[in-house]
């Protein structure tokens, strides 16, 4: 019986060990780059030379949010205010993505309601808590009051429609 234990025990060691380099790996061969949706996140491989978006020119990955603009379309630079007619993609968890110009980002103003714009070390720690919770909520009830208000005047439309087809088959008797 003890040597099953120890065997389950070095089986859950070699386990753990296993798990850890795989987490290692896969977080060295992944990084999510800041101010861009995840549906381009291919376009951002980990590692590998970096052409920009319009096809001008390809550069070293480690050059993607160096706070230089190099790209004259500004794809190397979606997560900084580098280039003047760059943008900023706020994923804004649990409410709507979001996109504002790059001169928004680590401005000490809170353009995204997951404050993911203002991620700098230099800004405030939590000086942008996360809102969008509270937006959401907010926006499902502003979208139900104008729903009720479109119901409200459909109903008031199929009524004057009975009515005016009332009154012309009144007059025309």
């Amino acid at each position: 019986m003890e040597i099953i234990y120890n065997l389950d025990i070095v089986l859950i060691i070699n386990l753990l060990i296993h798990s850890i380099i795989l987490t290692k790996c896969s977080v060295r061969n992944f990084e999510i780059i800041k101010g861009i949706p995840i549906k381009n996140a291919k376009l951002y491989a980990y590692g590998k030379d970096f052409t920009c978006l319009d096809g001008t020119l390809t550069i070293p990955y480690s050059y993607i949010n160096d706070d230089y603009c190099d790209c004259i379309d500004s794809s190397d630079e979606p997560g900084t205010s580098a280039c003047p007619n760059g943008t900023f993609y706020c994923t804004n968890k649990g409410h709507f993505p979001l996109v504002v110009p790059s001169s928004r980002v680590n401005d000490g103003i809170c353009d995204c309601c997951d404050g993911s714009d203002e991620w700098a070390n230099n800004v405030q720690k939590d000086a942008c808590p996360n809102t969008c919770k509270n937006l959401s909520h907010a926006s499902r009830i502003e979208a139900k009051r104008i729903d009720n208000l479109f119901a409200l005047g459909f109903e008031i439309r199929k009524q004057l429609i009975a009515k005016g087809k009332y009154l012309l088959s009144q007059k025309q008797k």
